[in-house]
This record gives structure tokens, sequence and C-alpha cells, in this order.
């Protein structure tokens, strides 16, 4: 296994983000226009079904636990900030401050390999 730093593990963890962001602004695009609601709920889900395939080649990169804690936090993460920004949320300082709990522990997982 390799570091979850180097430039193919770091590849295929940012494409798994930035697919999860996306599945999840598609999802609730479709939650607040009840005309595209399936039509969202099936896109958000064909690229939410694709992006496990991109984490199974993360897997290859890094140790298994590690890359499943590496891979959804920062999803969790990238999802809430494409949210936010896609349906101006104003933010608040807990916002921030879940934010910095949420990279305190991607960066636990990532220092632990």
């Amino acid at each position: 296994m390799t570091s979850f730093l180097t430039a193919p593990a770091l590849a295929w963890a940012l494409s798994y983000w930035a697919m999860q962001a996306a599945a999840a602004v598609i999802i609730a695009w479709g939650g607040r226009h009840p005309a595209w609601g399936v039509y969202s709920f099936i896109g958000g889900n064909i690229v939410s079904a694709a992006s496990l395939g991109v984490l199974m080649l993360l897997y290859r990169h890094v140790n298994v636990s590690v890359g499943y804690g590496l891979g959804v936090g920062g999803a969790v993460l990238c999802a809430q900030v494409a949210l936010a920004l896609a349906f101006r949320t104003h933010l608040t300082p807990a916002h921030y401050a879940g934010a910095a709990c949420l990279v305190a522990g991607i960066v636990c997982f990532a220092l632990a390999e």
C-alpha cells in the first residue's frame, strides 16, 4: 500500500469527492424542483454508483479502512460545501466548526497510515 499523498491515490480521492458532491447537488435539485424529482433521483444515483467504482480504485493505493475514512469523510465535506454554494446557504460559525472537525478527522486518518 502506498501513501494517500501519492498522485494516483490523491487523484482517485479527489474524483470520488467531486462525484459525490455532484450527486448530492443533483438529488437535492430534484427535491427543490418536484417536476425534475424522478430524473434527478436517477441521475444522482447513477453518478453516485459510478463513484463507488472510483472508490474501489482508491483502495488499490491505500489501506481499505484508511481509504474509506478518507473517501467518505472528504465526500461529506465536499458535498456540504457544494450544496451550500449551489443553494446559497448562509454559513454560520457552527458550519465552519463542523467543517474543521471533518478536516481534522480526515487528517488523522491520513496520518494514521
